[in-house]
Protein backbone atom coordinates (compact mmCIF):
# COMPACT_ATOMS: atom_id res chain seq x y z
CA UNK A 1 0.00 0.00 0.00
CA UNK A 2 1.65 2.85 -1.29
CA UNK A 3 0.68 6.53 0.81
CA UNK A 4 2.27 9.78 -1.18
CA UNK A 5 3.10 12.69 0.36
CA UNK A 6 1.78 15.92 -0.50
CA UNK A 7 4.62 17.29 -1.12
CA UNK A 8 5.22 15.02 -4.29
CA UNK A 9 1.59 15.69 -4.90
CA UNK A 10 2.47 19.23 -5.12
CA UNK A 11 5.26 18.63 -7.09
CA UNK A 12 3.86 16.32 -9.97
CA UNK A 13 1.07 19.47 -10.13
CA UNK A 14 2.64 22.47 -10.27
CA UNK A 15 4.79 21.86 -14.21
CA UNK A 16 1.07 20.97 -15.77
CA UNK A 17 -1.07 23.58 -13.83
CA UNK A 18 1.56 25.54 -15.06
CA UNK A 19 2.17 25.17 -18.49
CA UNK A 20 -1.68 24.69 -19.29
CA UNK A 21 -2.33 28.04 -17.55
CA UNK A 22 0.51 30.01 -19.39
CA UNK A 23 -0.67 28.31 -22.75
CA UNK A 24 -4.13 29.90 -22.07
CA UNK A 25 -2.77 33.41 -21.27
CA UNK A 26 -1.24 33.02 -24.40
CA UNK A 27 -4.16 32.20 -26.34
CA UNK A 28 -5.57 35.58 -24.82
CA UNK A 29 -3.25 37.66 -26.30
CA UNK A 30 -3.57 35.91 -29.17
CA UNK A 31 -7.51 36.22 -29.58
CA UNK A 32 -6.69 39.84 -28.49
CA UNK A 33 -4.52 40.33 -31.60
CA UNK A 34 -6.87 38.62 -33.73
CA UNK A 35 -10.10 40.82 -32.71
CA UNK A 36 -7.86 43.57 -33.79
CA UNK A 37 -6.83 42.37 -36.94
CA UNK A 38 -10.48 41.68 -38.09
CA UNK A 39 -11.40 44.83 -36.91
CA UNK A 40 -9.08 46.97 -38.49
CA UNK A 41 -10.01 45.12 -42.10
CA UNK A 42 -13.95 45.94 -41.41
CA UNK A 43 -15.00 48.85 -43.07
CA UNK A 44 -18.39 48.46 -42.75
CA UNK A 45 -19.16 47.24 -38.70
CA UNK A 46 -18.65 50.28 -36.87
CA UNK A 47 -19.47 53.91 -37.03
CA UNK A 48 -15.87 54.55 -36.00
CA UNK A 49 -13.47 53.30 -38.29
CA UNK A 50 -10.80 54.61 -36.50
CA UNK A 51 -8.02 51.66 -35.24
CA UNK A 52 -8.93 50.52 -31.97
CA UNK A 53 -6.47 49.69 -29.89
CA UNK A 54 -7.32 46.43 -27.72
CA UNK A 55 -4.41 45.54 -25.83
CA UNK A 56 -5.51 45.63 -21.73
CA UNK A 57 -8.87 44.37 -20.01
CA UNK A 58 -10.86 46.52 -17.62
CA UNK A 59 -12.43 44.52 -15.11
CA UNK A 60 -14.35 47.61 -13.99
CA UNK A 61 -16.31 47.70 -16.97
CA UNK A 62 -19.47 46.13 -16.15
CA UNK A 63 -19.99 43.89 -19.11
CA UNK A 64 -16.35 42.34 -18.38
CA UNK A 65 -16.94 41.70 -15.17
CA UNK A 66 -20.17 39.90 -15.41
CA UNK A 67 -18.44 38.03 -17.85
CA UNK A 68 -15.39 37.06 -16.01
CA UNK A 69 -17.89 36.29 -13.00
CA UNK A 70 -19.86 33.63 -15.79
CA UNK A 71 -16.07 32.23 -16.68
CA UNK A 72 -15.04 31.61 -12.80
CA UNK A 73 -19.08 30.45 -12.38
CA UNK A 74 -18.50 27.89 -15.89
CA UNK A 75 -15.36 25.79 -14.49
CA UNK A 76 -17.01 25.18 -10.69
CA UNK A 77 -20.25 23.89 -12.93
CA UNK A 78 -17.91 21.82 -15.38
CA UNK A 79 -16.18 20.37 -12.49
CA UNK A 80 -19.57 19.32 -10.54
CA UNK A 81 -20.44 17.77 -13.45
CA UNK A 82 -17.99 15.56 -14.21
CA UNK A 83 -17.87 14.50 -10.25
CA UNK A 84 -21.47 13.94 -10.78
CA UNK A 85 -20.78 11.87 -14.07
CA UNK A 86 -18.56 9.15 -11.95
CA UNK A 87 -21.40 8.80 -9.18
CA UNK A 88 -24.06 7.57 -11.82
CA UNK A 89 -21.36 5.41 -13.14
CA UNK A 90 -20.27 4.00 -10.14
CA UNK A 91 -24.78 3.88 -9.46
CA UNK A 92 -24.67 2.22 -12.77
CA UNK A 93 -22.00 -0.50 -11.79
CA UNK A 94 -23.12 -1.17 -8.60
CA UNK A 95 -26.95 -2.11 -9.84
CA UNK A 96 -25.47 -4.50 -12.20
CA UNK A 97 -23.60 -6.26 -9.74
CA UNK A 98 -26.24 -6.48 -7.29
CA UNK A 99 -28.42 -7.65 -10.15
CA UNK A 100 -25.64 -10.22 -11.30
CA UNK A 101 -25.77 -11.92 -7.59
CA UNK A 102 -29.29 -11.69 -7.83
CA UNK A 103 -29.69 -13.71 -10.69
CA UNK A 104 -26.62 -16.00 -10.54
CA UNK A 105 -26.43 -17.16 -7.04
CA UNK A 106 -23.25 -19.49 -8.36
CA UNK A 107 -20.99 -16.30 -7.81
CA UNK A 108 -20.67 -16.59 -4.19
CA UNK A 109 -19.66 -20.22 -4.45
CA UNK A 110 -17.84 -20.39 -7.40
CA UNK A 111 -19.87 -22.26 -9.61
CA UNK A 112 -20.54 -19.48 -11.55
CA UNK A 113 -18.82 -16.57 -13.32
CA UNK A 114 -19.15 -13.04 -13.12
CA UNK A 115 -20.32 -11.30 -16.43
CA UNK A 116 -16.98 -9.20 -15.97
CA UNK A 117 -18.17 -7.63 -19.85
CA UNK A 118 -21.10 -6.28 -18.88
CA UNK A 119 -19.32 -3.91 -16.00
CA UNK A 120 -16.74 -3.01 -18.64
CA UNK A 121 -19.20 -1.97 -21.41
CA UNK A 122 -21.47 -0.14 -18.46
CA UNK A 123 -18.33 1.78 -17.33
CA UNK A 124 -16.94 2.73 -21.25
CA UNK A 125 -20.62 3.85 -22.23
CA UNK A 126 -21.36 5.77 -18.80
CA UNK A 127 -17.95 7.53 -19.38
CA UNK A 128 -18.51 8.74 -22.95
CA UNK A 129 -21.79 9.51 -22.22
CA UNK A 130 -21.29 11.43 -19.01
CA UNK A 131 -18.59 13.62 -20.60
CA UNK A 132 -21.35 15.18 -23.02
CA UNK A 133 -22.89 17.53 -21.24
CA UNK A 134 -19.22 18.76 -19.75
CA UNK A 135 -17.85 19.25 -23.38
CA UNK A 136 -21.07 21.22 -24.27
CA UNK A 137 -20.41 23.26 -21.66
CA UNK A 138 -16.93 24.16 -22.85
CA UNK A 139 -17.79 24.96 -25.90
CA UNK A 140 -20.56 26.37 -25.88
CA UNK A 141 -20.38 28.84 -22.68
CA UNK A 142 -17.76 31.15 -24.43
CA UNK A 143 -19.66 31.17 -27.55
CA UNK A 144 -23.14 32.25 -25.91
CA UNK A 145 -21.35 34.89 -23.71
CA UNK A 146 -19.52 36.45 -26.13
CA UNK A 147 -23.12 36.51 -28.89
CA UNK A 148 -24.81 38.20 -26.01
CA UNK A 149 -22.50 40.96 -24.89
CA UNK A 150 -21.42 42.25 -29.16
CA UNK A 151 -25.37 42.41 -29.25
CA UNK A 152 -25.80 43.96 -26.28
CA UNK A 153 -23.11 46.48 -27.74
CA UNK A 154 -24.91 46.45 -30.87
CA UNK A 155 -28.76 46.91 -29.34
CA UNK A 156 -28.43 48.69 -26.17
CA UNK A 157 -25.43 50.59 -26.05
CA UNK A 158 -24.76 51.41 -29.97
CA UNK A 159 -23.96 54.94 -29.08
CA UNK A 160 -20.47 54.01 -26.97
CA UNK A 161 -19.97 50.63 -28.64
CA UNK A 162 -17.12 50.62 -30.43
CA UNK A 163 -17.71 47.23 -31.90
CA UNK A 164 -15.57 45.08 -29.68
CA UNK A 165 -17.72 44.70 -26.46
CA UNK A 166 -18.46 41.01 -27.29
CA UNK A 167 -14.77 40.44 -27.40
CA UNK A 168 -13.84 42.02 -24.29
CA UNK A 169 -16.37 40.80 -22.36
CA UNK A 170 -15.12 37.40 -23.42
CA UNK A 171 -11.67 38.10 -22.40
CA UNK A 172 -12.77 38.43 -18.78
CA UNK A 173 -14.55 35.32 -19.26
CA UNK A 174 -10.91 33.77 -20.72
CA UNK A 175 -8.86 35.19 -17.65
CA UNK A 176 -11.29 34.51 -14.79
CA UNK A 177 -12.01 30.83 -16.00
CA UNK A 178 -8.41 30.00 -16.55
CA UNK A 179 -7.44 31.82 -12.90
CA UNK A 180 -10.05 29.91 -11.39
CA UNK A 181 -9.51 26.52 -12.98
CA UNK A 182 -6.05 26.91 -11.80
CA UNK A 183 -6.86 27.33 -8.28
CA UNK A 184 -9.76 24.45 -8.26
CA UNK A 185 -7.71 21.83 -10.29
CA UNK A 186 -4.60 22.46 -7.04
CA UNK A 187 -7.58 22.22 -4.11
CA UNK A 188 -9.18 19.23 -6.09
CA UNK A 189 -6.09 17.40 -6.43
CA UNK A 190 -4.28 17.79 -3.47
CA UNK A 191 -7.47 17.78 -1.56
CA UNK A 192 -8.41 14.71 -3.15
CA UNK A 193 -5.17 13.13 -2.54
CA UNK A 194 -4.87 13.81 1.04
CA UNK A 195 -8.79 12.31 1.51
CA UNK A 196 -7.41 9.02 -0.48
CA UNK A 197 -4.16 8.74 1.76
CA UNK A 198 -6.30 9.43 4.68
CA UNK A 199 -8.08 6.16 4.30
CA UNK A 200 -4.84 3.98 3.70
CA UNK A 201 -3.40 5.46 6.61
CA UNK A 202 -5.74 4.25 8.88
CA UNK A 203 -5.94 1.08 7.24
CA UNK A 204 -2.36 0.89 8.35
CA UNK A 205 -3.47 0.99 11.84
CA UNK A 206 -3.53 4.65 12.89
CA UNK A 207 -6.62 6.59 14.43
CA UNK A 208 -7.87 2.85 15.46
CA UNK A 209 -7.60 1.12 11.91
CA UNK A 210 -9.98 -0.81 10.47
CA UNK A 211 -13.57 -0.57 11.31
CA UNK A 212 -13.07 1.92 13.53
CA UNK A 213 -15.27 5.39 13.67
CA UNK A 214 -12.50 6.68 11.81
CA UNK A 215 -11.62 4.27 9.17
CA UNK A 216 -15.62 4.63 8.38
CA UNK A 217 -15.53 8.67 7.84
CA UNK A 218 -11.95 8.35 5.59
CA UNK A 219 -13.95 5.46 3.70
CA UNK A 220 -16.67 8.48 2.80
CA UNK A 221 -13.74 10.91 2.12
CA UNK A 222 -11.81 8.67 0.01
CA UNK A 223 -15.23 8.01 -2.00
CA UNK A 224 -15.56 12.07 -2.85
CA UNK A 225 -11.70 11.98 -2.92
CA UNK A 226 -11.10 9.86 -5.67
CA UNK A 227 -13.53 11.90 -8.42
CA UNK A 228 -11.93 14.93 -7.03
CA UNK A 229 -8.46 13.79 -7.79
CA UNK A 230 -8.78 11.39 -10.71
CA UNK A 231 -11.75 12.87 -12.97
CA UNK A 232 -12.47 16.85 -12.13
CA UNK A 233 -9.29 18.00 -10.89
CA UNK A 234 -7.12 16.70 -14.31
CA UNK A 235 -10.13 17.70 -16.51
CA UNK A 236 -9.75 21.10 -16.07
CA UNK A 237 -6.22 21.80 -17.48
CA UNK A 238 -8.54 20.49 -20.63
CA UNK A 239 -10.84 22.89 -19.61
CA UNK A 240 -8.57 25.86 -19.58
CA UNK A 241 -7.17 24.81 -23.39
CA UNK A 242 -10.77 24.23 -24.57
CA UNK A 243 -12.07 27.27 -23.69
CA UNK A 244 -9.14 29.01 -25.27
CA UNK A 245 -9.20 27.21 -28.29
CA UNK A 246 -12.87 27.63 -29.10
CA UNK A 247 -12.86 31.30 -28.52
CA UNK A 248 -9.90 31.99 -30.53
CA UNK A 249 -11.16 29.89 -33.42
CA UNK A 250 -14.89 31.57 -33.20
CA UNK A 251 -13.30 35.19 -32.97
CA UNK A 252 -15.16 36.72 -35.74
CA UNK A 253 -18.37 36.06 -34.21
CA UNK A 254 -17.92 38.25 -31.00
CA UNK A 255 -16.53 41.29 -33.23
CA UNK A 256 -19.80 43.81 -34.56
CA UNK A 257 -20.65 43.32 -38.19
CA UNK A 258 -18.48 40.01 -38.16
CA UNK A 259 -21.35 37.83 -37.27
CA UNK A 260 -21.14 34.74 -39.97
Amino acid sequence: MEIRSNHNIVNSLNPLTQSTGLASFLLVRAFMDEVVAIHETDVTSTSNPDVVVFDSIDVAQPEVFVGGCLGAATVFLFASMAMNAVGDTAQAVVREVRRQFRELPGIRTGDQKPEYAACVDIVSKEALRGMIAPGLLASFAPIVTGLFFRLFGTWIRSEEDDGLLGARSLCGFMVFSTVSSILLALVLNNAGGAWDNTKKLIETGAHGGKNSGAHKASITGDTVGDPAKDTAGPSLHVLMKMISTVTLVMAPMFVAGKLY
